[in-house]
């Protein structure tokens, strides 16, 4: 049972059953970088340690939030998707890749990360004095 809300971004990208490219292989080292820079901490990629029910294969990237490794993106090779398109009347089989993330995750992460580091703790609203907002107003 899962009692923690989140909300999920999904992106499902499907492809030919019988190409030669291993597309997850393809996308995980982009994509860690892509978390690691725009969150600006560190990420890496694990297996994950919950496989769903309608994944062959899903691995994690977590981001660190100054306190633990938290997920915020899973990548799964599914098994289910029913989608069969057609090619001139003749239906081709095809893989689907998802690629789920967590917004709110990732807001949290870089957060926490950012209020640990006073350095790298950007001035916030809540960081000046009420004194100060009200000096030069009219």
């Amino acid at each position: 049972m899962r009692l923690k809300e989140f909300y999920q971004m999904e992106f499902q990208w499907l492809y030919a059953a019988d190409s030669k490219c291993d597309y997850m292989r393809e996308v995980m080292a982009p994509l860690t970088e892509w978390f690691s820079q725009g969150l600006c901490v560190p990420t890496r990629v694990v297996q994950s340690d919950r496989l769903p029910a309608y994944s062959e294969r899903t691995w994690d990237i977590e981001a660190w939030n100054a306190d633990k490794w938290m997920e915020v993106c899973s990548v799964s090779l599914r098994k289910d998707f029913p989608i069969q398109p057609k090619v001139k009347d003749r239906a081709i089989e095809c893989r689907v890749l998802e690629i789920a993330c967590g917004p709110d995750r990732m807001a949290y992460c870089k957060r926490r990360s950012l209020l640990a580091v006073p350095g790298l703790r950007p001035t916030m609203l809540l960081d000046v004095p009420v004194e100060t907002l009200s000096q030069g107003a009219p």
